[in-house]
């Protein structure tokens, strides 16, 4: 069976590299105290597009560095920084023995996820990458899935995606015929329109929900 799986704040803890770049940024840059919250909140967990977000941090603090310079910086940190989240080496490990075909299916530039993949060594552990800047197509596309299913010769139908986003993961997963299991990261399913197979709280928890529901 494909389980298809995100990558950021699903296999890799996002969030935290990102508090830790914030941290060291607003450090390096001898920022105020509020900018701590302020950056974060801009960066609105990764769906503010980057150019904008460093153009707004250089005019509001005035940084004396061009926004490409910030912006270059921050993506080679941020892969440094790249960890997995709790569980997700086990849980992709796991999913191998079991005997399914697991496929990162990720929202973001080829440079990026591609890098944190490789720092975090997940590679190894899947069957297949297909990351949204090689292809120009981003979830919720049904094209970004069916290039996993094509890639691993798998069908959608009867699958699974595993992410944190409603829209992207859940809602684009349904349409293509695949259960879907959303990491709730202490939030609660507020679309009427569809509703996840499973709701995890955290991915130690997919197998058995996989096993349980087919």
């Amino acid at each position: 069976m494909l389980v298809m799986i995100d990558l950021d704040n699903t296999l890799g803890n996002r969030t935290e590299a990102v508090a830790l770049w914030v941290s060291e940024f607003v450090s390096s840059w001898k920022l105020p105290d509020e900018a701590t919250g302020w950056i974060q909140k801009l960066d609105n967990d990764g769906y503010s597009a980057r150019v904008d977000v460093f153009a707004a941090i250089q005019e509001r603090y005035q940084i004396a560095a061009p926004v490409e310079e910030l912006l270059a910086a921050y993506q080679d940190r941020v892969i440094e920084l790249a960890r997995p989240t709790e569980g997700a080496m086990r849980c992709l490990a796991s999913l191998r023995g079991l005997g399914h075909t697991i496929a990162i299916v990720t929202n973001g530039s080829t440079k990026q996820q591609h890098g944190k993949i490789d720092a975090m060594g997940l590679r190894s552990l899947v069957d297949a990458v297909i990351v949204s800047g090689d292809l120009g197509i981003k979830k919720p596309d049904a094209r970004i899935f069916e290039a996993a299913a094509a890639a691993t010769g798998q069908r959608l139908l009867g699958s699974w995606m595993v992410g944190d986003a409603a829209t992207n993961d859940v809602i684009g997963g349904h349409a293509v015929g695949a259960k879907t299991a959303w990491l709730h990261r202490d939030r609660t399913w507020t679309d009427p329109t569809c509703e996840p197979t499973v709701i995890l709280n955290s991915l130690s928890e997919l197998c058995d929900a996989i096993a349980e529901h087919g």
